[in-house]
């Protein structure tokens, strides 16, 4: 049933903003994409997109050291806590603040949160819901003057660093410890990004942006004046303690005995808890740091930094795109190992795999993911889209390839199974309009506002065509026949259809007739069928010696048009929230008024509702009965056309960091028809280029993270996949995959009429297991009970050592199952 789909994966971005994070224990890594969480399969090659969501933009990741929990929170302060073995949500929390830095300790019992000046402990989240799920363990109010920027564990998890925009470091202990207190590092004159502890926590070490490292030693050779008088003082009040006064014993004997008793039982208590204390902690009140070297790192500007314990190596990323990998041969020797220029960009995020033999960049400018391998310097997985980037898309004829076109000018071609880009082809010197497939699929035509229409070979990855109208006019939208021997172009002005021959790239004819822009085209059959703003569609006999055109009139710009996959009927959408559906006798059918359909969202910018909403693209369902429409909003409507009905609507995102996804605005935040929240500015950079606004008045393409307007939540265009398994939409935030829930999925392929329950027990009765295909059939019947029994059988065909030999291939979804049974049969071998 179409109405089950649900959000299986993103494709079209990687990366956003935020940190990003390797599983501590396996090759996947989590990246934030706007308010979702998608986990990249490194071993496997695959993608997918946990099932949660986030009320904002996604800034801070956390993964605990078992690689069970994930911690994200969002830009307001409210937090996701997932379970990573069901991969679902186990609760929500709110921080009530914006946070900077979220850390598990390395024992995994703690959790350090960062918010503004201060930072809290809490105790780690359990798999399993609870009333609370995190509880404070303790609260560090107002350590720093400036907002804190990082923090960091000490090796033993009993101490915790935090660094600050005032220049500051400091180190707090998590338990309480006699005579020691927070231990301040002043050095730095730039704001530090990372600190780190050597192995046996001798050495500590700051790296702060102008790339200035200071090695910090620990010394125990002489006692402070602070720790000094800290013992005189305790002795003095001891002292008071047992009445000691002018040099005389002012206390009777059953009050000494008392006194003597209560030192013995404190004695008792100090000497517990100083066994439970680490080899630092014993050591806090001995010594401190000394300031023993200085190291500068050639670059330029840093922007991360990470240190992975194992190998000893720091990873550099700089202000120009550069990365840079050291080694700490000894606790203060470096050792540069290699610096490599990865991206124009500057590097905003770095992680390191378990092993530390891949690394991880993140750019949030260009959306840019890369893994590299720095031993064989190669790139392991190498990924670019903005989110906002895409606004065409199209599936091959045989489902295996998705064809994207964005603002930037570029064609990219993803892998349908696991959502990566193998390919980018930047021919087009503006943005890409239309795209569509031929039949043989092979070939991919776009149309781009450059006023081209280029034709690229998806086998060699080259633009072997490139078709151009006679006069200077960008181009809105593209068509191929049948055959994918002629390709159509409808003009923005003039108002023309342009028609080429693909294997010459001559202009066949020119169209003329309407008296707006042309919004969409389609062809089937022998006819083609154009939408305009003029609110007319022309159907036009391509091949007929007169052109004939039929002329629909309808009450409203037309802005597109989708035809059903046996031509008997098409669907127009219009500026009014309508959709004609006519049929091929040229006479309206029904028409669907869908203008509460939509539900309308309230931008930032609104001083009531915004009413304007209408749908920008339809599509028809394989057997013509659903129709699947989106436009400026958050939802895309299912309609059921036998009774002309809605049946379902997909949400395509909660994110708030969005226009238009809230009915109904806080008015808290709005101050004279402003909302007070977007008018906050925070300059976290200070270079004058990362600050300043090239934004043109009226351009709709904009940075998001800049403060002038949100983007706003809509769907572009929507494609089913030719077996109708998915479908695909291309939104404000990438290309959203639907598709049918993984736990429900029933695949009838290969189940014949005579493979029933009945048939399957009756061969398990006459212990007949060498009938491969019922066996491997039986896995797509939904019984449990079934597999079981076969399961048996075949351990007992094993253990009585007969002369067979089954093998058993599975299929993607049947394997799933075969491995829950397995679990209780582990001898079975699958082969």
């Amino acid at each position: 049933m179409i109405g089950s789909f649900e959000l299986n994966n993103i494709c079209g971005s990687f990366y956003k903003d935020g940190n990003i994070v390797f599983s501590p224990k396996k090759n996947i890594l989590f990246t934030a994409v706007n308010n979702r969480i998608k986990a990249l399969d490194l071993e496997t090659n695959l993608t997918h997109t946990l099932d949660c969501e986030a009320r904002s933009d996604i800034k801070q990741l956390a993964i605990s050291p078992d690689s069970k929990i994930l911690i994200a929170v969002d830009q307001l302060g409210y937090a996701i806590i997932v379970n990573l073995i069901t991969k679902k949500t186990i609760s929500y929390f709110n921080f009530k603040s914006s946070v900077n830095a979220i850390q598990f300790s390395p024992n995994g019992l703690f959790l350090a949160v960062a918010s503004d000046i201060s930072f809290r402990i809490f105790e780690a989240p359990s798999l399993w819901r609870n009333f609370e799920t995190l509880l404070q363990y303790k609260r560090f109010k107002g350590s720093h003057n400036d907002k804190i920027t990082s923090i960091e564990w000490s090796p033993d998890s009993r101490f915790i660093i935090t660094s600050s925009k005032d220049l500051t470091v400091q180190m707090h202990n998590l338990h309480k410890l006699e005579d020691f207190q927070t231990i301040t590092f002043t050095v730095n004159k730039h704001p530090v990004i990372k600190t780190f502890f050597s192995r046996d926590m001798k050495y500590f070490y700051t790296v702060d942006k102008s790339g200035l490292m200071c090695v910090w030693k620990w010394s125990t050779d002489y006692l402070s004046d602070q720790f000094k008088h800290r013992k005189q003082f305790n002795k003095i009040k001891q002292g008071h303690n047992i009445g000691i006064e002018n040099g005389a014993n002012v206390l009777d004997a059953n009050d000494r005995a008392e006194v003597e008793v209560q030192e013995e039982e404190d004695e008792v208590q100090v000497t517990q808890e100083f066994t439970l204390m680490s080899k630092f902690e014993k050591e806090t009140s001995k010594g401190r740091f000394v300031l023993e070297k200085k190291e500068i790192f050639k670059g330029g500007k840093l922007k991360s930094c990470e240190y992975h314990a194992d190998t000893r190596m720091i990873v550099l990323g700089f202000k120009s795109g550069c990365y840079a990998l050291y080694r700490l041969e000894k606790e203060s020797d470096l050792q540069e190992i290699q610096t490599f220029s990865i991206s124009n960009c500057r590097i905003n995020t770095i992680s390191v795999n378990y092993s530390g033999s891949w690394i991880a960049l993140g750019m949030n400018k260009t959306g840019q993911l890369i893994i590299w391998e720095w031993r064989s310097q190669s790139y392991i997985l190498d990924q670019q889209c903005l989110t906002n980037d895409i606004n065409v898309l199209a599936y091959s004829e045989d489902g295996l390839m998705i064809a994207t076109g964005g603002c930037d000018g570029k064609l990219r071609l993803w892998d349908s199974k696991s959502h990566l880009c193998f390919t980018t082809l930047s021919e087009h010197s503006s943005k890409i309009s239309g795209i569509t497939f031929t039949s043989r699929a092979n070939t991919v035509i776009t149309s781009s506002l450059d006023g081209t229409c280029k034709a690229f070979d998806t086998a060699r990855y080259r633009c072997f065509r490139t078709m151009k109208p006679n006069i200077s006019t960008q181009l809105n939208c593209v068509a191929v026949d049948s055959a994918g021997e002629v390709v159509y172009a409808g003009g923005q002005d003039p108002y023309d259809v342009y028609i080429w021959n693909l294997q010459t790239g001559n202009l066949l004819e020119v169209i003329s007739g309407h008296t707006a822009p042309i919004s969409c085209i389609k062809f089937w059959g022998e006819k083609l069928y154009t939408g305009s703003w003029d609110k007319q569609v022309r159907i036009h006999d391509i091949f007929s010696r007169k052109l004939n055109t039929e002329v629909l009139d309808h009450n409203s710009e037309v802005t597109c048009i989708d035809i059903r996959k046996d031509g008997k009927e098409f669907c127009v959408s219009t500026l009014k929230g309508e959709i004609y559906l006519w049929n091929d006798q040229s006479s309206v059918v029904g028409i669907l008024d869908c203008k509460r359909d939509l539900e309308y969202g309230r931008n930032d910018s609104d001083r009531t509702k915004n009413t304007h909403k209408y749908f920008k693209t339809v599509e028809y369902s394989a057997d013509g009965d659903y129709i699947l429409a989106g436009g400026n909003s958050k939802y895309v409507c299912l309609y059921e056309l036998r009774h002309r009905i809605m049946i379902k609507k997909f949400v395509l995102s909660q994110n708030r960091s969005l226009d238009g996804v809230l009915n109904k605005l806080n008015s808290k935040n709005i101050k004279e028809g402003v909302d007070m929240v977007n008018e906050i500015d925070d300059f976290d950079d200070s270079d004058y280029e990362e600050r300043k606004d090239n934004i043109l008045p009226g351009a709709k393409n904009f940075d998001v993270s800049k403060r002038t307007m949100k983007q706003p939540v809509e769907s572009r265009q929507i494609k089913f996949s030719p077996g109708e398994e998915n479908w695909i939409v291309a939104t404000s935030e990438g290309v959203l995959v639907f598709g049918y829930p993984k736990k429900s999925f029933f695949s009838p392929y290969e189940l014949e009429e005579n493979i029933s329950v009945k048939d399957v027990l009756q061969a398990y009765e006459e212990k007949d297991y060498s009938k491969q295909i019922l066996f491997l059939k039986s896995f797509y019947l939904f019984a449990n009970q079934i597999n079981q029994k076969l399961f048996q059988g075949i351990r007992c065909c094993i253990e009585t050592q007969q002369q067979r030999i089954i093998r058993v291939n599975l299929y993607e979804y049947s394997f799933q199952r075969s491995l829950k049974c397995n679990q209780k049969h582990p001898r079975v071998i699958f082969g």
